[in-house]
């Protein structure tokens, strides 16, 4: 199930990849939505197979935005495309930061279903994103509004 629920600045987050999905594919199945800067399935450095999630960045934001729209519920390399309501990205994470100080910087805008920073599995440190679900998909808009570009654990986060 392929999940495109992030768009900031003409780029979109695009998760729940089959592990199929390569940079070639995703960037066909999000090209016909306008000229595409940037393309990456994130990939396993073992395995060499997608992650399950990547990135599309649009050289027109307002292309993400239409992309994000009409690929909702289609499917892409045998998964179906759903966009999630009340879940962020969040990049831009120090690698010293962790689900409880994630869930503490997002919890006062509201109840929070599911929080996590992604961790490498070599390392066992932080990636530096991780991901914010709300109960009630306009918490998630009030908490990227409010917190896209402060800091948190001395770094600054975008969402």
């Amino acid at each position: 199930r392929v999940n495109s629920s992030r768009q900031c600045n003409g780029k979109l987050f695009v998760g729940g990849l089959s592990s199929d999905t390569t940079d070639e594919s995703l960037a066909e199945a999000f090209g016909k939505y306008g000229a595409i800067e940037n393309c990456v399935v994130i990939m396993d450095r073992e395995t060499n197979r997608s992650r399950g999630f990547g990135f599309v960045t649009y050289v027109n934001p307002e292309d993400a935005k239409d992309a994000k729209d009409a690929m909702d519920g289609k499917d892409l390399d045998r998964t179906r495309v759903t966009n999630p309501e009340g879940k962020l990205f969040v990049g831009g994470l120090s690698f010293d930061t962790d689900n409880e100080m994630l869930r503490g910087a997002f919890e006062k805008y509201g109840a929070i279903e599911n929080c996590v920073v992604i961790m490498d599995r070599e390392t066992s440190r932080s990636r530096g994103f991780g991901f914010v679900t709300y109960v009630n998909p306009e918490d998630a808009k009030d908490a990227k509004d409010a917190m896209d570009g402060k800091d948190l654990d001395n770094r600054q986060i975008r969402g």
